[in-house]
């Protein structure tokens, strides 16, 4: 049997989003900020293989603030992000 790709696995999971405010729907929210980020970023392919480590150790990617939790900020990139066992709300 076949492995989906990598992509294809993120756009399945980024299109499961059932806006319930769940644990899964808030990681697929966050996903698709953060992949659609990487490819503004131009780092697209760096997000991929971070996600692909991810999924093949059944984690999730965790985007971690460079300015701390109380400062806003506007761009992600692929070098803020951690690999944890549980997503972030």
């Amino acid at each position: 049997m076949c492995e989906k790709p990598i992509k294809e696995i993120l756009e399945d999971l980024i299109s499961s989003r059932d806006y319930s405010g769940s644990r899964m729907d808030i990681y697929a929210h966050n996903l698709m900020t953060l992949y659609f980020q990487s490819k503004l970023q131009g780092e697209q392919d760096a997000f991929l293989k971070l996600f692909a480590q991810a999924e093949a150790k059944n984690k999730f990617l965790v985007h971690v603030s460079p300015h701390g939790d109380d400062d806003p900020f506007d761009d992600y990139f692929v070098k803020d992000l951690i690999i944890k066992d549980e997503p972030e709300y």
